[in-house]
This record gives structure tokens, sequence and C-alpha cells, in this order.
């Protein structure tokens, strides 16, 4: 196993909250920087899966691997106090051949099934694959149906799975200006699964399910300013999303360019919203953790 320390930057307002006070109102936990100035392949981190219990991740690069990590907090599962790198897993073909260019092999969503294989959604060559933990794919999947509509830079960004396995996606920049439609692939096929209303200039690059089964959008917007984020919660019914809630709304320019969503619980109960930034492999800095506690 491979282990290496990371370098860790924390910010220094770890208890800021955006909303009024109060048992609703969402809470920042960290903004950690990341680094391992050893490994060239850091960086770039578009997508996160969280273990359950905020104890480790996978993080994964949009330049063709793959990270786990591992994570010390202060007390109750606090802020991350430190990060050691357990594993790097570049991403391989089916017959274990390396892209010669990763920086064309785009990786930008990220899920974990029930069996521990992960599923990635691809920019460029667009399309959703399994691969192991080993980095080598298992198995490759078309993208859903009128994706050759989609701009090469605003595909699926956003992926995620269901407890059963499902797997469900949406574009970050879908034509037109009605709702995104919102993907769902089981038994092989895909099916529009709903539609997630459009805010503004928001677009969508982050999925997940939280361990009630209820869905997370994590959408991004620039301006001059910089980036502000937003998280809504949708209610996953069989035959889809109910009524969304705005869970966190982020002023511009209090982060970077948050993509990947992965959400935890910690051993208090509460549930808590950890995204990623891609630094584009300019400032090592900009690579960081941002951590949310959010209503429940």
């Amino acid at each position: 196993m491979n282990h290496a320390g990371l370098r860790l930057g924390l910010a220094a307002a770890l208890a800021l909250s955006f909303a009024s006070p109060g048992a609703s109102a969402p809470r920042l936990l960290g903004d950690t920087t990341l680094s391992i100035p050893q490994n060239a392949a850091f960086g770039g981190l578009s997508a996160i899966v969280m273990d359950p219990d905020g104890a480790g991740a996978v993080v994964m690069s949009d330049r063709a691997t793959m990270f786990e990590i591992s994570f010390a907090r202060g007390a109750g599962q606090g802020r991350v106090t430190a990060v050691t790198l357990m594993r790097s897993s570049p991403l391989a073909d089916a017959e274990g051949r390396l892209p010669l260019r990763p920086d064309r092999m785009d990786a930008e969503g990220l899920a974990r099934l029930p069996d521990g294989r992960l599923a990635l959604s691809f920019e460029g060559d667009m399309r959703i694959a399994i691969h192991g933990r080993d980095g080598r794919e298992r198995l490759r999947i078309a993208p859903p149906p009128g994706s050759d509509a989609l701009p090469r830079n605003g595909a699926y960004e956003g992926l995620a799975a269901d407890s059963l396995g499902r797997l469900y996606t949406l574009a970050e920049h879908a034509p037109g200006r009605g709702p995104t439609p919102l993907f769902r692939h089981a038994s092989g096929v895909w099916e529009r699964y709903g539609n997630i209303p459009r805010f503004g200039t928001f677009r969508p690059v982050g999925l997940d399910f939280d361990d009630r089964g209820r869905l997370y959008v994590l959408e991004r917007r620039f301006s001059l300013g910089g980036f502000a984020s937003r998280i809504t919660r949708y209610p996953a019914g069989e035959h889809g999303p109910g009524p969304g809630e705005v869970v966190l709304l982020t002023p511009t320019g209090r982060h970077g360019n948050l993509e990947g969503l992965g959400l935890w619980r910690r051993s208090d109960g509460t549930l808590v919203a950890s995204a990623v930034s891609d630094n584009g492999f300019r400032r090592p800095d900009a690579t960081r953790l941002v951590e949310y506690v959010i209503p429940d």
C-alpha cells in the first residue's frame, strides 16, 4: 500500500454560516487545501465519493487518475486535521492499457456501486464506464440518448448510484432553456427519470445520494467575482424526483470551482456535504476539500 502525507492548509473561518442562526442553517465545517507535491497527477479534482462515516474518500482527477485518501479529524468528526494518500490508480482500458494522453481522458463524475466498483462519467469521448479500484475498466456504457447534441465540455459531470446500483446522470449544459433532463440507467437501459429545474446561470456539476435515499445536486455559477455554489436536495421517488429544497447557497467568491459532491453522516447523526474543487492544475492551493454541515 502506498502511503504519503498531504500538506494541509486550513482556512481560518471554520464555523461560518451563510444562513440565519439556528438548527436549520448550513455551517462550514472546514475548507482544506490538499496537495501531493511529489505526485504530478494530483490536481484537477472533479469528483469525490465519501466513506459513509467521513473517514476517507476516493477522488478523481480529470487527467485519468483515481486517488484513495483517508482523513484524520478533530474531536467529534470535525474538521480535517491530516490526510494520507492510501492508493493512486491510473485509469486503464479493459486490456489494461494506459491512455497515451491522460489529459484527454476527462473523467468528471464518480459513483460507488454497492459491490464496491466505481462508475465514472467522461466528457470528450462521452461515456459511462465501470472501473475497479485498480483503475481498470470493467464495463463501458453508451451515454444517454441525445448526447451527440451536448458540447464536449458541457456533458455529464454529475453521476450518482442509488442503493440498488442504478446510475443517475445529467448534463452540465443541456440544450434549450427548459429544465435539465435527469437520466437513470437500470437493466441496461437509459430512461428519462425526471427533470431538474434551471436556476439562473447555475449549472449542475455533481450528484450524490444520502443514506436516506435523497438525491443532491451540486450546481456552480461563474461570474467576474468568482464562483458561487448551491446544493439542492430532492426526494427520489420510483418514477421521478419530488420538489427540490435548497440546503446550501454560497456567496460569489467564497469558494473556488467546486465540482464533486459526497454526502456522509457524523457519529452524532448530523449530515455533511463534502465538495472538491478543480484547480485546473494551475494553482496547487486551489485543490480544496470544502465541507458543510447541512440541514437534515
